[in-house]
């Protein structure tokens, strides 16, 4: 670059661009004053989470696939309608197959959900159905898997 003693065209707007930076530089640096009164504005309420819609039938099956890596807990929500909501809880041991986890919900089914309802378990699956007609329907859930290596499905029976 030659020292004339004149401004090259980009040598003026190199000029002009950094001029408006530095012009621009303190209104940017200034921070807004704090308001003195706090608003008198409510919060939004909060947002409810929105929940699936419960379905009662009659018959209902569970149906359990794989075998547990590691020990672990299954637990169902059973609802009859109009009564009380109970939870099925089952700890599982490692290495325990379908079959066997099978066998085990159906037990504590068994206790948990009285006469009313007849409770079989067939090799990986468990079947829930009225044994008394006038028995109310029901709602079954997945409450808690924490079963690594094993899926748990419910289906309408």
């Amino acid at each position: 670059m030659r020292v004339t003693g004149r401004f090259t065209p980009q040598a003026f707007i190199a000029l002009v661009v950094a001029m408006l930076c530095l012009a621009g530089a303190p209104a940017l640096a200034q921070e807004e004053a704090a308001p003195t009164q706090p608003t008198a504005q409510a919060a939004p309420p909060a947002p409810e989470q929105a929940q699936a819609q419960r379905v009662f039938r009659s018959d209902w099956d569970v149906i359990i696939d794989g075998k547990a890596e590691i020990n672990g807990v299954l637990a169902l929500n059973f609802e009859p309608q109009g009564g009380e909501a109970k939870l099925v809880r089952v700890n599982v041991l490692a290495k325990t197959k379908a079959k066997q986890i099978a066998k085990d919900l159906a037990s504590q089914l068994t206790f948990t959900v009285g006469a009313n309802y007849k409770v079989k378990a067939n090799d990986n699956k468990v079947s829930i159905s009225l044994k008394n007609k006038k028995a109310p329907v029901y709602y079954l859930g997945i409450a808690e898997q924490a079963l690594d290596g094993v899926s748990i499905r419910l289906t309408k029976g």
